[in-house]
């Protein structure tokens, strides 16, 4: 059984009593290493010249504003009588999927003002995006956020510190770490797709093809209160928020690859 007693949320305290957590340096890390990769790449698809500090702004600001806004729509009920909490980004509280929307949502953007291909843009940032996920689970670890419902598994995690957000001393499906394996997994096989690609924007759409599905699944063993569900005035607990949204995109994708099949199929004619 993993049992992560020493995981101190709190990574060191800085003078003045600032709190520098894992969760942010990892946050940091996952923003950043993939940047490396895109940078090889973005030279490869003559991407403009200030390519990089661009994507460093629209990764990091659009993941941090859309995963926050999207955490305070799931759970307004925090903050309909604190407003101000919204802007308290050190209490923690971001949706992945808030990120993902405004990062693509502003790169289409980017993609318009540089006349850059969009399709192009995104299949080089996908399989970063997916690596990024890897790393930035393993801080979700030391939070205890995203924490999976009990379990008697041999794998369970159970978390001690008094700091963690998880339920303390209960073994748990460590739900971090199976998102963490599997988005490394498909990070490497986006990578792969990316080197054989028969069209532009196949890696793309291979990504929202395939991860909402590993999410939706992930979803059943994951047990935070955060979570929210998807449109639960009108279907109850029936679906998590992620699996709505996911559902939301497996369907934009599956109209993706007809458009972009046929039109391939067009083009060789």
């Amino acid at each position: 059984m993993l049992n992560p007693r020493t995981m101190d949320p709190v990574l060191l305290t800085l003078p003045g009593g600032f709190d520098v957590h894992v969760y942010g340096l990892m946050t940091t890390l996952a923003l950043g290493l993939p940047m490396l990769l895109a940078a090889r790449w973005g030279k490869q698809d003559k991407m403009p010249k200030d390519f990089i500090p661009d994507l460093i702004l629209i990764c990091y600001g659009g993941t941090i504003i859309g995963a926050r806004l999207e955490y305070v729509r799931a759970n307004w009920h925090e903050f309909e009588n604190n407003l101000l909490g919204i802007l308290d980004l050190r209490s923690g509280g971001q949706v992945f999927y808030g990120g993902l929307i405004a990062v693509v949502t502003m790169l289409m953007v980017y993609s318009y003002i540089k006349k850059v291909k969009p399709l192009l843009l995104l299949d080089l940032m996908v399989p970063c995006l997916a690596l990024g996920q890897a790393i930035g689970r393993l801080g979700c670890v030391f939070a205890g956020c995203c924490y999976g419902g009990p379990t008697d598994l041999p794998w369970a995690m159970t978390f001690t510190h008094p700091d963690s957000v998880a339920p303390l001393g209960v073994p748990l499906h460590p739900t971090q770490l199976y998102e963490a394996g599997y988005c490394l997994a498909l990070a490497g096989f986006l990578i792969w797709v990316r080197r054989r690609r028969r069209f532009i924007g196949q890696v793309f759409l291979s990504y929202f093809s395939i991860y909402p599905v590993l999410r939706s699944l992930n979803e059943l063993v994951r047990d935070d209160a955060q979570r929210g569900y998807f449109l639960e005035g009108s279907l109850g607990q029936t679906l998590t928020n992620a699996q709505g949204i996911s559902l939301l995109m497996l369907t934009g994708a599956a109209i993706g690859w007809f458009v972009l099949l046929r039109k391939n199929r067009l083009a060789r004619k």
